[in-house]
């Protein structure tokens, strides 16, 4: 919903709205006075929680503000894993460092890209990732390949078992070349930084979005070729997700061993969650919270601080939801809206809104279930998390009984109330005070929001 939010102007007031600049300043001062020659960062966290955002900031602030001692680039894997070799767009990136006319680097473009493109050729054809023709069982020469990708083989060999010891051959032959020429790359890469006198900051974003074999090739290349003197890598990824790749290519590989391997440090973007707040603070804000505050779309439909504010934001936060399913939520919220774009309901009202909306974008089954009453509210209870003890902050608190009580007064039948509509209004005051049977304001949303259509 803040598409339009240019992140690259760093951690401005509109962009920052989580004050997460602190946490960049430890993370540069850790990359400037680390005495580790080379660095690898992962920034772990779940889809949604506003990754992309920082690292963003954190580039546009680098370029902006810190020209002098850093160089930065930031590469998205995802837009980049049509390739079919991580190498070649992210030596494109380093080279775009040496081709910068301001830069002292220059003089360094022509060699860079000469050996350069002998290791990519190596690594293109280094296993059996060779290229070979379905027709003439012939493989393509390396330099040929990095040349003129279109160029054609010249010698054909008579069958596949000739071309492949061949290639053998010619491999074993050129082995220490390669060696070499892997020297000379890393070499080369590394006087970005000795003549320079400047680290160069990579980010590599949605790295668990790539697919999983371009992920997991880019990844080892980092190590095994990239991995120089005054080149910090940051690495954007949901760990758990990451892992499952590693599993699926390698088998029964100890995932968490063999990332550790290549990942120095695993940071996450910090959060302030309800129970970190003190009960008398008023000033400092979950999260979640800030963020649902700051969404344009949210602004029309309810005031700061309302009812559907603090709702959804308890939900969202005690089931450890995304900031996009927030986003989600509050898309839904908009059909019940009235003519000026506001929402008006009631506290009751409201509530049972956000219970709605909240269940049918985090679970569509356990929607289904709840609104037919095919489930008990202790089950529903324990799925949202709103089983335990209330949160100590004031607002919170009132607004987490009152979803249990309304949950629970949703899971009362007629015969539960019979002869007994005092011990009920006595239980829910403030939902049943007299002694008709009273509208349940879920079935009253049902229809709304089921069939896209507003009461």
């Amino acid at each position: 919903m803040n598409s339009e939010i240019d992140f690259f102007k760093g951690f401005t007031r509109e962009n920052d709205i989580f004050d997460r600049f602190k946490f960049y300043e430890s993370l540069m001062k850790v990359i400037k006075n680390s005495p580790e020659k080379n660095l690898v960062f992962s920034l772990d966290d779940r889809w949604g929680q506003g990754k992309t955002s920082f690292v963003k900031m954190m580039a546009g602030d680098i370029k902006a503000n810190h020209n002098s001692e850093f160089n930065v680039i930031y590469f998205d894997a995802y837009e980049n894993d049509y390739y079919s070799d991580p190498f070649i767009p992210i030596v494109a990136e380093f080279h775009s460092l040496f081709s910068d006319p301001s830069s002292a680097l220059t003089t360094y473009k022509d060699s860079f890209l000469s050996v350069a493109k002998r290791v990519g050729a190596a690594a293109l054809i280094g296993t059996l990732k060779a290229v070979i023709t379905t027709s003439t069982a012939s493989l393509i020469d390396g330099a040929k390949l990095v040349d003129s990708v279109a160029d054609s083989v010249k010698n054909t060999s008579e069958n596949l078992s000739d071309s492949l010891e061949s290639y053998v051959e010619k491999k074993i032959i050129s082995a220490k070349e390669e060696k070499q020429d892997i020297l000379a790359f890393r070499e080369t890469l590394s006087n970005i930084h000795v003549e320079s006198q400047k680290k160069t900051v990579f980010i590599i974003d949605e790295l668990d979005r790539a697919k999983p074999d371009f992920s997991l090739d880019l990844l080892e290349k980092i190590k095994h070729l990239f991995s120089v003197e005054g080149v910090i890598f940051i690495l954007v990824m949901n760990r758990g997700q990451f892992e499952k790749s590693i599993e699926k290519r390698y088998g029964g590989i100890d995932s968490k061993t063999y990332l550790n391997k290549f990942i120095n440090y695993f940071i996450s973007l910090p959060k302030t969650r309800n129970s970190d707040i003190l009960y008398h603070d008023t000033f400092t804000k979950p999260t979640i919270y800030k963020y649902i505050q700051q969404i344009p779309e949210a602004k029309k439909l309810f005031d700061y601080g309302s009812v559907f504010h603090i709702g959804l934001s308890h939900l969202i936060e005690i089931n450890n939801c995304s900031l996009r399913e927030a986003e989600r939520c509050i898309s839904l919220m908009n059909l019940f809206s009235d003519s000026t774009g506001k929402l008006n309901y009631n506290k009751h009202y409201a509530t049972a809104l956000i219970i709605m909306i909240f269940l049918k974008v985090y679970d569509s089954t356990l929607y289904e279930k709840f609104i037919s009453q095919q489930t008990s509210s202790i089950d529903i209870l324990k799925e949202l998390n709103l089983d335990v003890e209330p949160p100590s902050t004031a607002s919170y608190e009132v607004i987490h009984v009152l979803m249990k009580n309304l949950i629970e007064f949703h899971h009362l039948t007629r015969r539960d109330f019979d002869g007994k509509t005092d011990e009920i209004a006595k239980k829910y005051p403030d939902l049943h005070n007299n002694n008709t049977y009273p509208t349940n304001p879920f079935l009253y949303l049902k229809e709304g929001l089921e069939n896209f259509t507003s009461n």
